[in-house]
């Protein structure tokens, strides 16, 4: 899918946005790493997703130890779930139902 957001146009595939919509969705704005793997269906997958949006700049990596690894949502990729978000309304997608899953 391509969003356009602040004059850019970004594309990313339906696991990708899910995984902003997760960390958008949670009040700390960031999953582990086991959360990202359960998203996406698998531990490359979810690598290989986060890895594009570290590059597009909409989430970051925080390590506070060797063992956890924890993906956080940038402010740019805040503006890119939200848009998300919105063109599913649009969609008619019950966007709430999924929330309170999070």
């Amino acid at each position: 899918m391509k969003i356009r957001v602040d004059n850019e146009t970004i594309e990313i595939d339906w696991r990708a946005a899910a995984l902003l919509l997760a960390m958008y969705w949670v009040e700390e704005h960031a999953i582990l790493m086991n959360e990202a793997r359960q998203i996406t269906g698998s531990y490359w997958s979810a690598v290989y997703r986060l890895r594009r949006l570290r590059k597009l700049g909409l989430a970051e990596d925080i390590k506070p130890s060797r063992n956890v690894r924890i993906i956080r949502i940038t402010e740019k990729g805040l503006k890119v779930a939200k848009m998300i978000e919105m063109l599913a309304r649009r969609m008619g997608v019950d966007v709430d139902k999924y929330k309170s899953g999070v």
